[in-house]
């Protein structure tokens, strides 16, 4: 073969986007142009448009499933047109920004979606409404939430009981003035510190919803055919409680205990039962400010009947008591002696020292001292107790009784002396 325009023998083969060129390298013409097929390159292409194909289809299908449940949650919720299209929206951006994939379940991520839409649009909405209606954990909605806050610099505010129980009244057939009455009763428990800190909140505002229908329909209450049953079953079927009776009597007695207290500032001289309180809840209600400003000046504070000292019937459990309160008041006596000897010891006067010899030496002399006192005043103790033994608890239990029961019980008046005695008594 030779070129056909400098008829040279040096030609040669080139690879040029998949052509096979003869080219003269003499004068660079082409002689002949031959297509070539790697079916290297094309296997691996379309491995590749595999791949890409099957991780858009997977990303598409985690978009569908987080709009579905957003949507399915959202309408469960009975919430409006205007704030399911700002939730698709916002869920659309949180895909965008491929926030999936740090949290690792994709239902609460959508479901933390709803939450943020509806605090920032003023929606009194609840982790409790949403885990009831979803079925997932607390824990994981909130670790969601935190992460979509940190990642778009959102700030949302909590929401105020009168807020919450607003939202819970939603559902309810009572009357405007009974629903106002509730919300002024858990404005009166928060400042108790009666709500913060428990998680039962929905239990809350329906026995304090039971007591404001209470002052308003006085007549039913005294015909005795209302209960807390009853009345949940008539007016809020929607309430479901998943408690024992046992916490229920005692989130309600705390309330009832608190109105009591309050009914003592207002009325001292009329003794009102719990019987007899539902005639001044709106009393209650009504002078709430000046009540609560007049306990904080007393420094009283809100108990429950269950964290108050119970009472001693039994003389055994009595005495009990009194015996751990000497125990106390001797132990103290002690600690006293012990500071006492200390005084005196700091009271020396320090001598001048011209060597670190002489200062050690002194050291140990005040030591030697201090050990000796405290050993006498042990002794001294111990004589004291084995000598009188049996008087120290009858003394103590009996102060209020006179000097000559106190002898006739001990039955030894000629080795005590009057002195002693009056310094058991006191």
């Amino acid at each position: 073969m030779s070129c056909t325009e400098c008829q040279s023998s040096n030609l040669g083969e080139e690879n040029l986007a998949g052509q096979c060129l003869q080219v003269c390298y003499n004068c660079g013409a082409v002689q002949e142009s031959n297509d070539l097929v790697d079916d290297r390159r094309e296997f691996v292409q379309s491995y590749d448009e595999k791949k890409i194909r099957n991780t858009e289809r997977l990303r598409t299908k985690i978009f569908f499933e987080m709009l579905s449940i957003a949507d399915t949650n959202s309408k469960h919720l009975r919430l409006d047109k205007i704030t399911r299209e700002t939730i698709t929206n916002f869920v659309q951006k949180v895909y965008d920004e491929n926030i999936h994939k740090k949290s690792k379940s994709k239902a609460a991520l959508a479901l933390a979606c709803i939450y943020i839409v509806c605090r920032q649009n003023g929606i009194n909405l609840t982790m409790k409404d949403i885990t009831r209606t979803s079925g997932i954990d607390v824990g994981s909605i909130y670790k969601a939430v935190y992460v979509v806050k940190s990642q778009f610099d959102i700030v949302i505010k909590s929401s105020t009981i009168a807020e919450v129980t607003a939202r819970y009244l939603e559902s309810t057939t009572l009357e405007k003035e009974v629903c106002t009455s509730t919300v002024k009763l858990m404005k009166l428990c928060e400042k108790a510190w009666l709500v913060t800190g428990k998680s039962h909140i929905d239990v809350f505002v329906a026995l304090t919803a039971y007591e404001a229908w209470r002052g308003h329909n006085k007549r039913e209450v005294l015909k005795g055919s209302t209960s807390f049953e009853s009345f949940i079953e008539q007016y809020s079927p929607n309430f479901s409680f998943y408690l024992s009776d046992i916490t229920l009597n005692k989130y309600k007695s705390v309330i009832r205990f608190l109105l009591l207290k309050l009914l003592k500032k207002l009325k001292p001289n009329e003794k009102i039962s719990e019987k007899h309180l539902f005639f001044h809840t709106l009393d209650v209600v009504k002078y709430q400010r000046t009540l609560l400003k007049e306990l904080q000046d007393d420094k009283i504070c809100f108990k429950t009947e269950s964290n108050e000292t119970p009472k001693l019937n039994n003389k055994d459990d009595r005495d009990s008591r009194n015996d751990k309160n000497d125990v106390e008041e001797v132990e103290e006596k002690e600690d006293d002696d012990d500071d006492d000897d200390d005084d005196d010891d700091d009271d020396d006067e320090i001598p001048f020292f011209n060597n670190l010899e002489e200062l050690e030496e002194y050291l140990e002399k005040r030591k030697k001292k201090r050990l000796e006192r405290r050993k006498e005043t042990i002794k001294q103790k111990r004589k004291f107790k084995d000598e009188n033994i049996g008087i120290l608890p009858l003394c103590s239990f009996k102060k209020k009784r006179k000097r000559s029961n106190i002898c006739e019980e001990i039955e030894i008046k000629e080795e005590i002396s009057n002195e002693e005695i009056d310094s058991y008594v006191m």
